[in-house]
């Protein structure tokens, strides 16, 4: 298991607060069988990080859905999130997010998992995070994360690493073409990576089932499959990197779902 520090979780009734100086960038969606475009030639690798002070922020703490098919597990309509940031302005009573448990996507035994975890939550019990629980939270959830404090990028010639701060909680992607032969299962399985571009492409693969693709808490097999697409893109002076996953889980049912923006101003 990989070494992380424990640390608080925010209380649905915190006072603790961040701002930010973000930019916006609409990204294009990805759908089911889609062919991934030849980037333009000679197109250089991308830069995460100009300089070391460099970090970045998510947009969301959700995955975007597609316009059209399948996509991620949304919030439960019936119990909507109230939010700390909500709470800090309205003054309603934040809640934990609880996921759609009717999701297109979920097998039934996912769906009894949420259905479970949300009966809990309305019971009044809490629903702590993988992180507020002292555990590494899994390659999707990873870049849901740096809302308020950042996340870091590392380019090296073999691998590169991203690094959350508030967590010390670490990912690496080895720049090479092949996964091992006995690859054992893992919070943050195999992730290797080439660019196309000015594109990074990871491919990662053996996960144990002890983490959650997001924060309602959906589980997935040891079967799960993911491919991210790392795209740094310029808009007007704020420089603003979206990732695309497809998600591969619950025995070989694909969801394309867009990653919350993430941005960063520039130096």
């Amino acid at each position: 298991m990989q070494d992380v520090y424990c640390v608080e979780e925010e209380d649905p009734m915190s006072g603790h607060s961040a701002s930010f100086k973000a930019g916006v960038l609409a990204g294009a969606v990805l759908s089911v069988g889609l062919n991934v475009p030849a980037m333009a030639a000679g197109a250089s690798p991308p830069d995460f990080a100009s300089n070391p002070s460099v970090g970045w922020y998510a947009y969301s703490r959700q995955f975007i859905p597609p316009a059209s098919g399948p996509g991620p597990v949304r919030p439960d309509p019936a119990h909507p999130l109230v939010s700390n940031d909500e709470f800090r302005v309205s003054g309603r009573q934040a809640t934990f997010p609880m996921g759609d448990p009717n999701s297109a996507i979920l097998q039934p035994w996912a769906k009894e998992v949420i259905r479970k975890r949300n009966e809990r939550v309305l019971a009044g019990k809490p629903a702590y995070s993988m992180h507020a629980s002292c555990y590494p939270v899994g390659v999707t959830q990873f870049l849901l994360l740096p809302m308020t404090i950042p996340m870091y990028i590392v380019q090296a010639p073999k691998e590169v690493v991203m690094i959350l701060e508030d967590f010390a909680d670490v990912r690496r992607i080895y720049l090479t073409d092949k996964h091992p032969a006995n690859v054992k299962p893992s919070w943050y399985g195999d992730s290797i990576g080439h660019y196309e571009g000015d594109t990074l492409v990871v491919d990662t693969i053996g996960f144990n089932d002890k983490t959650f693709v997001d924060q309602f808490d959906t589980p997935h097999t040891t079967q799960l499959h993911i491919v991210e697409r790392f795209k740094e893109i310029h808009l007007a002076r704020k420089r603003a990197g979206i990732a695309v996953a497809p998600i591969k889980m619950q025995h070989n049912r694909v969801a394309w779902s867009k990653l919350p923006r993430i941005v960063q101003p520039l130096p």
